[in-house]
């Protein structure tokens, strides 16, 4: 997802994550009442990075909003008072918080690599644990095993 975000980032379509579309995976991200992310967690990172690194598909970004911010429901003069604007979509607290964060249709997923990555992680912190656990079983049947000798 790293690649994705960082692509998103240089070559930043506005309409792509500003317009409403009928998907949480597409369009502006998705957050519920206390600003949290629930879909759009790679388009967020991208618009943020976009304008971190001064990009100039984050100007485009708050151009596109100021050229459509009455289709938006906004004042364009707005717009050009915030500093890193972003268009989200904020769901209603009844909304179906779990099929919204859970769903992948028409979004962008990670790469091969990027998923390997991911779950090698999630394998090895798995592994780790169970090692450790596997350790403490053999050092507590050696000790009771030596108490038992001792007797």
């Amino acid at each position: 997802m790293v690649a994705q975000v960082e692509d998103m980032a240089n070559q930043l379509n506005p309409s792509a994550v500003v317009d409403q579309t009928g998907s949480v995976n597409m369009g502006a991200p998705v957050i519920n009442s206390k600003g949290v992310v629930l879909n759009g967690n790679g388009r967020t990172m991208a618009i943020r990075k976009a304008y971190s690194k001064g990009n100039k598909s984050a100007q485009a970004y708050k151009q596109y909003l100021k050229n459509n911010a009455e289709k938006l429901g906004l004042d364009p003069n707005a717009v050009d008072r915030i500093k890193n604007p972003m268009i989200v979509r904020q769901v209603a607290d009844d909304a179906p918080i779990e099929d919204i964060i859970h769903s992948t249709a028409g979004g962008s997923r990670m790469s091969a690599s990027e998923q390997a990555k991911s779950d090698a992680k999630k394998y090895a912190q798995q592994l780790l644990i169970n090692t450790r656990k596997k350790i403490r079983l053999i050092y507590r049947l050696r000790l009771i095993v030596r108490l038992s000798n001792q007797y």
